[in-house]
């Protein structure tokens, strides 16, 4: 079997959550459609869904049974505002930027990972991976992960 017939086969087997936090981008959109109808992974978007819904609508992408999250309407927001204070007051955070912070789709996919509401955060399409290391740095999995594979690129 081909690599990526296997890798293929293993996404459908588990069906892990992934959090799409850049889901303003087409190609993000178009991403979750074929990842969802192809059963390798339940998506989450990150975002307003009336303005993701209509990109949608508009680039011809049908986004089905995709979950989208606005972190300005989520139930957990105080919940995620109150955990990554907690984590960053040492460093001067306050409640105030902490709450700017997880208004942030990046971050606020970082801490749905981290809250254990999806598995894994795909971000890069738009920022450079820095920036989307940086609020992966609160989730304790990456820490894990980091100290198992200590060199990460992107393409």
């Amino acid at each position: 079997m081909k690599l990526i017939e296997e890798i293929r086969s293993q996404a459908q087997k588990c069906k892990k959550t992934v959090v799409l936090p850049e889901a303003h981008d087409e190609r993000i959109l178009k991403a979750a459609e074929i990842l969802e109808k192809e059963g390798l992974a339940q998506i989450i978007l990150v975002g307003d869904p009336e303005i993701i819904g209509q990109h949608a609508r508009e680039i011809n992408v049908n986004l089905g049974s995709i979950g989208i999250f606005d972190p300005v309407q989520f139930e957990k927001l105080d919940d995620f505002i109150n955990t990554y204070y907690e984590k960053r007051k040492h460093k001067g955070m306050t409640l105030e930027n902490a709450r700017t912070v997880m208004l942030n789709p990046t971050f606020f996919g970082a801490m749905l990972v981290e809250k254990g509401l999806a598995d894994g955060c795909v971000s890069g399409a738009i920022q450079p991976l820095a920036m989307f290391l940086k609020p992966h740095c609160i989730s304790s999995e990456l820490i894990r992960i980091l100290q198992q594979f200590p060199v990460i690129f992107s393409l």
